[in-house]
Formats: structure tokens, C-alpha cells, sequence
């Protein structure tokens, strides 16, 4: 019993270790109960083993009640146990579970990671052909995004034309067949196709194919490749068909013997077997080379096959057919993964021609080896000849490097030399060559070129020709052979002829250059001892070291430098009469040491070098001689060796140089003192000098300044106008009194006259100009007003018979409408038309009167008058005349002096300043009209500088208008000028001012700004003597008369007129056309004639000669003349005031004038005749 109670025991305390341990390591919620149940029993077993061993009862008494207890503790134990052992299970399962899906999650992982890594495409494509899954591979060859195509037909990517040969891979697909190295074209986003090998797989559900997947790889690349290869393996294959070598490869056999397995269709040219014939037998090509060379190839291939390495070996073969060729073999062995040689490739070339060149280059060089000049030229073509077999050989230099001919230096014929000849190149093949090319014409040369009858006469059948270049490319000549036969292969003879071109080219050459040195030194001797200057060389032997002292190197000088080479003027120098004698002589001899020392000292501290170098020497008389020297020494290892010299007497140029200069202070005096400007400028417009009188005509204030201006753009009123006098001096030297317009510093114009020359210098290039300049502003000034005077009296004859026939047109018009309105009463509708006619006729005449007032030729009717007075009367009818718009102010002087001149002439003066203020005023303004005296001085003289010293009265008309430009000012007194409307404006009125206040005594000036009105100031001399009054106005006819009147008018309208108003008012009247008519009818009437009116201007006798013809008829005639145009009063009137008792009518006048007039006349006590005058 005891021990069973120990047994249990420590299997109770067992299994609590256990529990323990499994606990610990399980972290289990059970073996935690299981240890305490097993710990309370092992407490219960050790507290029921004490108290049976304390009671000393027997074991055996307790074995029932302990058997139950063990068996309990037995059965808990192992159901616990048996739970543990299944919660290990569970959670090793669990455990294994989640290493299992670990393991399965990190394949997906890496399945997913090689899918979307891989550089293939997969795609998942259904039944229908829809896209339903790709990798990203899609997007990295096709460039399309995966998710816009997932869903699209994946028919759609397929290029069109491959499209049916998809739908065959989808069918196969889809019967679950499993298709490889399917290649379609798909077409990517760029619109480029890639080449896609495809493997297809059915995909399965369920055993049913209910669509496909796809791998695909980009396999473009790899058939460009390909391509690349067949177009490289193409251009070999027709390389080597073109290629006169062979190509081969070979294998090494298990015996390591070669098997030839290819070679190029050069063998059957070189060796005349076909490829087949040597494919599988190894030694068929050592069959084919010639027994001695068979050694040197079999140890050379060896020797290839043992080092690895790239051999070269010459040998001779006998091919099938022909001659023993020469090959050149270039073997290269080809190694294996292991390093040991399994092939061999090589290529053969034919070097047979090569071999005979060399021959041939060989013998043509040993015979030419030891000749110069011409004998090498006449060895060189025998030799050419003989080595290439030919029959004719030729070397030829061009005569000219312009011309057309070819001289043979040396010449070869039929085994012998033959003479020299020449030839033109014209149609001939050496002309290709002589135009640097090699030509070769291996047959038919006489036929080409037909025109050449040397080929024909020598019988040539081909040609080589090669040009002889110079050291410079240029072309020296030609170097060619000729056969009567045909040229099997024309490149050996090419490559030789190359080859001795460059040596004939070279030994022409040379031989040219010794000609052209011994022409240099031919010419060099002949200038020598031409030349005027002194030339002579002295050698220094034994050189002279530099090291030495001053003093050492004079006495080394003296004693050792001798005159080795001179001229004959250097002879003369030196005192000799020839160069003979005084070559040799050493210096000391020449020149004493006491003369020479300070000569040789100045030549060694200038370095040895004295460059132009003058001495002077007074000869005999006096006079001085002048020399310019050069001494040069020429230096080598170390020493002066030589000395090289030159003397000049330049007597002859420093006197001229000393002429020249007083020459130049001559021109300099006449220069500066010209009173016209002279220059010299450059054509880019640049003074280069000027004189002083430039400088004042230009109004600069110094030379320095004007200097600096730019002459087109500172000097010239317009720039163009420089630009055509340079044109015109570079295309004609020069310019002579060239009319140009220039401008002063201040802007004010200058007119010259420009005479200038052209200087070129030695390319003809225009690079000066020297020239004159002379103003002639003044000249020109004068001369326009000569133009203007010339054109005033030109206006002036045009307007005063202008006038004249106006003014007998207005007499009819005016004197018709004083009839009408006398004989219609005043109520007549025709009274108010005969009133307009007669108004429009008054304002004709007021033009009429302008005119004779422009030309000069109205008689005025001076008197004089109040300048007020006057003013004052026509104010209303000047208001009329600038209208409501103009407000007219006058300011008239006090105790205003008198003036001597025409009423009605003033007040066109004031009528027409009034006008030409008002159109400067479109929009209104005001017209101010002033009057005062005006004294003279010679202090106030400076303000009116017009005036002599006086008394004036003045009158201004001023404006509040546009104003007047500067420009405008100087021509606004011309006839016809205007700035207004042509078409309304006569440009008369302020030309017609101008006339009046002239004709006047008078002067008028104008003063204006633009935008500041215009001031218009009129002076008059004053006198002092009292108005004159004035003859009343009636408005009634006076009475006429009884008395005979003779009526004298050429003119038929006005005759009638007249004649019919002076009968109305009762007079008898004779009427004639002209002058002789009136004489003949005062002869044969008997009445006597009272009054004679007559017009001046006729045909034939003028009025002044009638009344001069009448008066001697009857003495007691009274006369009036009338006219419209006073040239013909000439004699009989003053211009200005008249003459006392001639009476004159000025047409138009009224009726009402004349018969005021002829009453007037006929009413005065007789008198001696005259003609009497008055001016309406």
C-alpha cells in the first residue's frame, strides 16, 4: 500500500512538473487548472501519507478508500490530459493554417509581383472577345492605359490586315487548343505597330472554355534585327558577288584536317573551279597550289591554328585555266567556347597585276635612279614603255598654265627615242588629263576621239594618261603610254603611271625652279648693275664673334670684312673705275680706319642693323649732297658673317621736297586768304580742312567747330542734295559751278556755287573731295527781284489790256442801265433789274481799277486830304464787307497831318485789308483801324528802318485772326498769291494794296505770329497844307446841248451807246470807227466841230495823235479822251498828278459823268487847244 501511495505520489508530482513545463510553453488556460488540480492532490496524497505513517496502521486498511482516489486523479489527469493534447492539435492546425495562407498570400504576391513585372503582355480575354484583365506590361508596349481597354474588343488593338489571322488564334483557342509563336501586329497609341508573339491558352471553368488568356512578347526588336541580318547577309552576298577576292570558311574535321564549307564566287573567278569541287576534301585547295609554295601554306595555316592569331601568306597557284597567279591569303582562326580553334575564315586576293607593278615600278626606278633633268625624262619613258609593254610613251609640259598645247619633254617610240613635238589639246584625251584626272582607255582610244589624227597615224588603240601635279595642285603637264593593242587590265598601268607622275611632276618642277633661279639671278645681277644706288656686299671671314668688345669687333671689322660683291656705282663710290679693281679689297683699304671707326661703332650698338640711314657731304663749290644708306649684317652661329649695303643720293629729292614745301606755304597763304570757301571733305561727309572765309560763310565761330559737323545733315538745307552732288562727282570726276542750297549755323539760307574735284587714290576708289566755294545769296537775291520786276511788268501789261477790254464791255453794260433807269419810272419792275445790272457793273469795275492799279497804269487824282475824313465815310460800307461777325473799332488820331494822294484809291486800300482780316477771322473777331502821326528820327529810325527821317501819318489795320506763317509773309504782296480758295479768291487785293501805297509815296509793312492775329501798318509822307474839298455829288442829269460833237470809238457797242445817249441830249453828232475816218470827216465837213471825244487806244492813229492831228485842222476844238487803259497818255499826262487842262474819262463811266463832263467842257471861255483830263 505504501507503495502504492508512493507510486502515486510521484506520478501526481510528475505530472504537475509536466503540467508545469507544458503550461509554461502552451500558455493554456487548462493546464493551469489541470496543475492545480494535481497540485491539491499531491497535497492531499503527502498530508494522507504523514497521518498513516503517524497512526501506524497498516497500508493495506486504506487501499480501498485510496484505490477510488487514484483512479479519480488517474481519470482527471488523462481528460486533461486528452484536452491538452487535442488544444495542441487544434492550434497546431491553426498554427499550420496560417503558415500555409502566409505562404499562399506571399506566392500571390510574388505571382502578382512577376505578372505585373514581367516584360511580357498577359491579358484575360472572355469568349466574346472583351478584355477583362491586363498586366501592366500592356501599357509598356502598346502605350494604351489598361483601364480604358479593359471591357473593348481585344480585336480592336490587332493591326487591320492581321485581323483574320487573329480570328484563326481565337478559334483554335476556343476549341481548347493551346496555340504558341502565333505572331500578330498590334497597333499602339502613336499609331505604330509592334510585332507580338503569342501564346494562347483556353481558359477552363468548370470543364467549359468560356474565354482565353494570353501571354505575349514584344518581339519587334528582335525581327528588326533579323531584318537587318538579311539585308546585312544580302548586301555580303552581293558584296561578294561583286568583290573580285574570295571569301571562305572552313571547319576543322575530327582529324583536325580543314573542310572547306563556303566560299564566294571570287573562287571561281581567281581559281576557275566550281565551289562544289572543293566542299568535303580537305586538301583540294593544297592540290591547286604550286609544289614549292605547298610548305610555306601548310606552316602558315598551322601557325594560324597553333597562336590563334591572324596570318598573312603569299603563295602562287595554277588555276584550271591560264597563267600562274599570285594569292594573298589573310587566314583568321576562329575559337571555341573551350579556347580551341574550330574554324577558320580567310580571304583570298589575286595580287598577280600587283606583283607586276612592283616588277614593273622596280625596273623603271633602277633605270631612273641616277638621272636629272632631261636625261631622266628620256630614261623614264624607255623604261615605262619596256615595263608595261607599250609601244609609245611621252612626257609633255603645257606651254602656258592658259593654254592649249602640249610640248613633250622626251618621247619613246617602237623600242627608240624620238624628237621632241607638239600638239593641241583640242579633242584630243590628253585634254581630260591636263584637267588633273587619270584617263585610261583600254581600247577604241581612236575612235573616241576621231579629231585626233596622231592616234590614227600611230595606229593607238589604247591610252593611259596620268597629269603631272605641282607642288601647288596646279597641273605642269602629262605623263602617258599608248599600245596598238587592247589593254587586257588597264590598273597596273595606271598605279605606275600614278606613281612616276609625282617623280616626273617633282623633277619639272625642279627643273623649273633652277630656270627661274638662274632668270632671278640673271635679273638680280642685271638690277645690280643697273641700279643708280651704290649695292655691295662684304664677307666677314673668320666670322666675327658677338662676345667681343666695341673696339675689338671695329679692328676685327677693319682688318677682316672685304668687299666680296658690288655694282659699278658702288665702284664709283668707293673711287674705282670698275668693279674689277675694287672687288676683294678688304675695308681698310676703302675707307681709312680713322674715317671708318665711328661708322662701324654706330652699326654695332644699332644691333647691326641701321635702316635708312641719311648723310650729308659738301662737295666741291659748296654744295651740299645728300645720301640715303641701308646696312644690314647678317648674323649666324654666333658671328657677323656678312654685311649687306646700299647707298642713294637723294640730293635731287630734298631739293624738291624743300620747293615743295615753299610750294605748300604758297597754297596755304592763297588758301586762307581766298574770300571763297575752300575745302576737302570725304565722301562719308567729314571736313578734312577748311579755310577761314568757309568758316565765316558758314557763320561758325571757329574751324575746330565746323570741323566736327556732319555736312549732309548740317550744312545742307536738304540732304538728298548731297546725296546726287556725290553721284555726280563719283561718276564724273568732278562738278563745275554745281548750284547747291546750304544752310548757316543759325539756319538762315546760303546759295553757293560748288566747284569741286574728285581725289582717287591707286584702285580708282574716290577718297576726297577738294573744292571751291562761292556765295551767291546776294546775286541770287538780286536776280529774283529782277524776275520779280520782269513779272510785275508782264501782270501789268496783261492786266491793263485786260482792263481795256473790260472796261469798254462795262461802259456799254453801265451806260445801258443809266438809260433804262432814266426813261422807266421808278415803280417799273425793269427799274430794280436795271438797278442790280448797274450794281454788279460798279463792282466790276472796282476789279478793273485794281488791276490798272497793279500794273501801274491808272491816273490818279491826287489831293490832298484828311485821313480821318475818309475813314469815317466808308466805315458803313466797310462793315458791309466783313460782315456781323467782324466788330470794327476805330482809333483815330487827333490833329491828324495831312496826306497827298487818291481818295478813291484809299479806300480800296482800306476796303482790302478790311476783306483780308475778315477771311483770317471765319469765326468773327474784331478789327481794329488806327491813325496817328509818326515822327522819325534817327534814334526811332531803328523800329521803322523803311522810313527816311520825317513826318509820317500812319495807318494800322490789326486783326485778332489766324495770323500769318513767316514763310507766307515773304510772298504776300505778290500778284495772284492767296492761300484762300482759288476758285473764290483772285490773289489781287493785297498786291493791288501794295501797288497804291507804292504809287502813293508811300510804305507799308506787315507784322505777324501764326495764332496771334496779323498788324498791317501803311505810312504816309505828311504834308502841311489843308484838305481839299470835294466835288458835290448830284444825282440828276444837267442839261444838254446844241453843239457839234465828234465821237471817236472803235469799238461798235460803245460807239453806239454814246452816240445815242449825246443825241438824246440834244447835241449834233459826227461819228468815225478810228482815227483816219474822224480826219477825213472833219476835212470835208465845213461846220465847225465844238467838242471831240475820243478813245485812246486804237488801230492805226492813237486818240493823243488825233488830237494833236485835229488841232492843227481846227485850232479851237475842245477835246476829251476816254479809255480804259493809259498806256497811249504817255507825253501828255503825268501818272501821278496829271496835267493842268487835259480832261480824260476813265471807263466805265456813268452817263451822268459824261454829260457832266462834256457840259463842263463846252461851257469854258475859249482857249488854246488842248487835251483836257480828269479821272473818274
Amino acid at each position: 500500500m505504501t507503495g502504492v501511495l508512493i507510486i502515486s505520489t510521484a506520478i501526481t508530482l510528475l505530472a504537475v512538473v509536466w503540467s508545469v513545463i507544458l503550461g509554461r510553453r502552451q500558455r493554456n488556460w487548462r493546464m493551469g487548472l489541470l496543475t492545480a488540480m494535481l497540485v491539491l492532490m499531491t497535497l492531499r496524497q503527502l498530508f494522507s501519507l504523514r497521518s498513516l505513517l503517524e497512526s501506524g496502521a497498516p497500508l493495506w486498511e486504506n487501499v480501498l478508500y485510496e484505490i477510488p482516489v487514484l483512479a479519480v486523479s488517474l481519470l482527471a489527469f488523462l481528460f486533461v490530459f486528452l484536452l491538452n493534447r487535442l488544444e495542441i492539435a487544434r492550434k497546431r492546425e491553426a498554427q499550420e493554417r496560417r503558415q500555409m495562407e502566409s505562404v499562399l498570400q506571399r506566392s500571390r504576391q510574388r505571382y502578382r509581383a512577376f505578372i505585373e513585372r514581367t516584360p511580357h503582355m498577359l491579358a484575360v480575354v472572355r469568349a466574346d472577345g472583351q478584355v477583362t484583365w491586363l498586366n501592366a506590361a500592356f501599357e509598356k508596349v502598346t502605350g494604351w492605359s489598361r483601364e480604358d481597354w479593359e471591357g473593348r474588343s481585344f480585336e480592336e488593338l490587332v493591326v487591320p490586315d492581321d485581323r483574320d489571322r487573329y480570328q484563326e488564334m481565337v478559334k483554335r483557342a476556343l476549341v481548347g487548343e493551346a496555340v504558341s509563336d502565333f505572331e500578330l501586329r498590334l497597333e499602339t497609341s502613336a499609331g505604330e505597330a509592334v510585332v507580338g508573339e503569342f501564346g494562347v491558352a483556353p481558359d477552363l471553368h468548370e470543364g467549359v472554355v468560356d474565354g482565353w488568356v494570353a501571354i505575349v512578347r514584344d518581339v519587334t526588336a528582335a525581327r528588326g534585327i533579323e531584318a537587318e541580318r538579311d539585308t546585312a547577309l544580302a548586301k555580303f552576298e552581293r558584296l561578294a558577288d561583286v568583290v573580285p577576292d574570295c571569301f571562305w570558311s572552313s571547319e576543322l574535321d575530327e582529324n583536325g584536317h580543314l573542310a572547306v564549307r563556303y566560299v564566294s564566287p571570287g573562287w571561281k573567278k581567281i581559281w576557275g573551279y566550281k565551289p562544289e569541287e572543293i566542299y568535303g576534301d580537305p586538301e583540294y585547295w593544297l592540290k591547286t597550289i604550286l609544289p614549292e609554295d605547298v610548305d610555306l601554306a601548310r606552316r602558315v595555316f598551322e601557325e594560324a591554328r597553333v597562336k590563334k592569331t591572324t596570318q598573312t601568306v603569299t603563295y602562287r597557284i595554277q588555276p584550271k585555266k591560264g597563267a600562274i597567279r599570285w594569292i594573298e591569303d589573310t587566314i583568321s582562326p576562329i575559337v571555341g567556347g573551350d579556347g580551341e580553334v574550330v574554324a577558320i575564315d580567310g580571304i583570298a586576293r589575286d595580287i598577280t597585276e600587283r606583283r607586276r607593278a612592283e616588277a614593273a615600278i622596280h625596273y623603271v626606278a633602277e633605270g631612273v635612279s641616277r638621272a636629272t633633268g632631261e636625261d631622266f625624262f628620256k630614261d623614264l619613258v624607255r623604261h615605262l614603255a619596256e615595263a608595261l609593254d607599250m609601244d609609245h610613251a611621252f612626257v609633255g609640259e603645257l606651254v602656258r598654265a592658259d593654254d592649249d598645247r602640249i610640248h613633250t619633254v622626251a618621247a619613246w617610240s617602237h623600242g627608240e627615242a624620238v624628237e621632241n613635238f607638239e600638239y593641241l589639246l583640242t579633242d584630243a584625251p590628253c585634254q581630260n588629263v591636263i584637267e588633273g584626272e587619270v584617263c585610261c582607255y583600254p581600247k577604241d582610244v581612236s575612235k573616241q576621239f576621231p579629231e585626233d589624227a596622231g592616234l590614227k597615224k600611230k595606229g593607238v588603240e589604247s591610252y593611259v594618261g596620268a597629269p603631272l601635279l605641282g607642288s601647288s595642285r596646279q597641273v605642269l603637264g602629262l605623263l602617258v603610254v599608248m599600245d596598238s593593242s587592247p589593254l587586257e587590265s588597264a590598273e597596273p598601268s595606271e598605279s605606275i603611271l600614278q606613281i612616276f607622275a609625282l617623280r616626273a611632276a617633282a623633277e619639272l618642277e625642279r627643273v623649273r625652279s633652277e630656270e627661274e633661279l638662274g632668270r632671278r639671278e640673271a635679273r638680280y645681277r642685271d638690277f645690280v648693275n643697273r641700279s643708280t644706288e651704290a649695292i655691295w656686299r662684304y664677307e666677314v671671314t673668320p666670322p666675327m664673334p658677338l662676345g667681343l668688345s666695341e673696339d675689338e669687333q671695329i679692328a676685327r671689322l677693319q682688318r677682316s670684312m672685304f668687299l666680296a660683291e658690288c655694282n659699278e656705282a658702288a665702284a664709283r663710290m668707293f673711287g674705282f673705275s670698275s668693279v674689277g679693281e675694287v672687288l676683294g679689297a678688304r675695308m681698310d683699304r676703302l675707307q681709312p680706319p680713322e674715317e671708318s671707326s665711328e661708322d662701324l661703332r654706330t652699326f654695332i650698338r644699332s644691333g647691326y642693323r641701321q635702316e635708312v640711314v641719311e648723310t650729308e657731304q659738301t662737295v666741291d663749290g659748296g654744295t651740299t649732297q645728300h645720301y640715303l644708306g641701308n646696312v644690314l649684317g647678317v648674323v649666324e652661329e654666333g658671328g657677323l658673317t656678312r654685311v649687306w649695303g646700299t647707298l642713294r643720293d637723294v640730293s635731287d629729292l630734298r631739293r624738291a621736297e624743300r620747293a615743295l614745301r615753299e610750294s605748300e606755304q604758297k597754297f596755304r597763304r592763297l588758301f586762307e586768304d581766298s574770300q571763297d570757301a575752300i575745302f576737302i571733305s570725304t565722301p562719308d561727309g567729314k571736313l578734312v580742312d577748311i579755310n577761314q572765309a568757309g568758316v565765316e560763310m558758314f557763320g561758325y565761330e571757329s574751324k575746330a567747330e565746323l570741323m566736327e559737323v556732319d555736312i549732309g545733315r548740317e550744312l545742307y538745307r536738304d540732304t538728298a542734295e548731297r546725296e546726287r552732288a556725290v553721284r555726280s562727282l563719283l561718276e564724273h570726276g568732278k562738278v563745275k559751278d554745281f548750284e547747291i542750297a546750304l544752310k548757316r549755323k543759325d539756319g538762315t539760307e546760303l546759295v553757293v556755287l560748288e566747284t569741286t574735284t574728285a581725289v582717287h587714290n591707286e584702285a580708282g576708289e574716290a577718297v576726297a573731295f577738294r573744292g571751291i566755294l562761292r556765295d551767291v545769296s546776294r546775286q541770287r537775291a538780286l536776280e529774283q527781284q529782277l524776275l520779280q520786276v520782269q513779272r510785275m511788268e508782264a501782270v501789268g501789261q496783261l492786266a491793263g489790256g485786260l482792263a481795256h477790254e473790260f472796261n469798254n464791255l462795262l461802259t456799254v453794260i453801265n451806260g445801258h442801265a443809266d438809260l433804262v433807269q432814266v426813261r422807266v419810272d421808278a415803280t417799273d419792275p425793269v427799274m430794280h433789274d436795271a438797278k442790280e445790272i448797274k450794281a454788279a457793273g460798279k463792282s466790276a469795275a472796282r476789279l478793273t481799277r485794281q488791276l490798272l492799279a497793279l500794273s501801274r497804269q491808272q491816273v490818279l487824282s491826287p489831293r490832298v486830304l484828311d485821313l480821318n475824313q475818309l475813314i469815317l465815310g466808308i466805315e458803313e460800307m466797310l462793315q458791309r464787307s466783313v460782315g456781323e461777325q467782324v466788330e470794327i473799332v476805330t482809333q483815330l488820331g487827333s490833329k491828324l497831318d495831312k496826306i497827298h494822294a487818291d481818295p478813291g484809291q484809299l479806300e480800296l486800300v482800306l476796303l482790302n485789308l478790311a476783306v483780308n482780316a475778315r477771311d483770317a477771322m471765319p469765326d468773327g473777331g474784331k478789327l481794329l483801324v488806327t491813325t496817328a502821326n509818326l515822327d522819325v528820327n534817327e534814334v526811332s529810325r531803328e523800329r521803322y528802318p523803311e522810313l527816311e527821317p520825317g513826318s509820317f501819318v500812319a495807318l494800322k489795320v490789326q486783326d485778332t485772326g489766324t495770323g500769318i506763317d513767316p514763310e507766307v509773309q515773304q510772298h504776300i504782296f505778290e500778284p495772284f498769291f492767296t492761300t484762300k480758295n482759288r476758285a473764290t479768291r483772285t490773289g489781287l487785293g493785297l498786291s493791288t494794296v501794295y501797288r497804291i501805297v507804292e504809287q502813293s509815296g508811300g510804305h507799308i509793312r506787315v507784322d505777324s505770329e501764326p495764332g496771334e492775329g496779323a498788324t498791317f501798318r501803311v505810312f504816309f509822307n505828311s504834308v502841311m497844307t489843308e484838305a481839299e474839298e470835294a466835288e458835290p455829288m448830284t444825282l440828276s442829269l444837267p442839261l444838254g446841248g446844241s453843239e457839234t460833237i465828234l465821237l471817236v470809238e472803235d469799238e461798235d457797242a460803245v460807239r453806239g451807246l454814246l452816240r445815242q445817249f449825246l443825241i438824246g441830249q440834244g447835241y449834233r453828232v459826227f461819228e468815225a470807227a478810228d482815227g483816219e475816218e474822224a480826219v477825213k470827216l472833219v476835212e470835208k465837213e465845213e461846220a465847225p466841230i465844238d467838242l471831240m471825244l475820243s478813245d485812246i487806244v486804237m488801230p492805226g492813229m492813237s486818240g493823243t495823235e488825233l488830237a494833236e492831228k485835229l488841232g492843227q485842222i481846227q485850232p479851237s476844238v475842245r477835246v476829251i479822251l476816254m479809255s480804259g487803259y493809259t498806256e497811249r497818255l504817255e507825253g501828255f499826262v503825268d501818272r501821278g498828278t496829271g496835267k493842268e487842262g487835259v480832261n480824260f474819262l476813265q471807263k466805265p463811266f456813268s452817263m451822268e459823268a459824261l454829260a457832266r463832263k462834256v457840259r463842263e467842257i463846252l461851257d469854258e471861255a475859249p482857249s488854246t487847244p488842248a487835251v483836257h483830263q480828269q479821272q473818274k
